[in-house]
């Protein structure tokens, strides 16, 4: 998979701690400004794959 600097989400409808709280077939799910969760696994990713990059 490429590197991207968009933002990921975890989309899951569930957990709006480690996630962004909406299932991934929402179309709200890809716009991070309307997340009701906090996306935390996504932001982890994000950061692990930018540190890997920068290796």
């Amino acid at each position: 998979m490429p590197l991207t600097s968009e933002t990921r989400g975890d989309a899951a409808p569930v957990g709006l701690q480690p996630n962004n709280g909406m299932g991934r077939n929402n179309a709200a799910a890809e716009k991070p400004s309307q997340w009701r969760g906090r996306n935390l696994l996504g932001f982890a990713l994000m950061q692990a794959r930018a540190e890997l990059a920068a290796a």
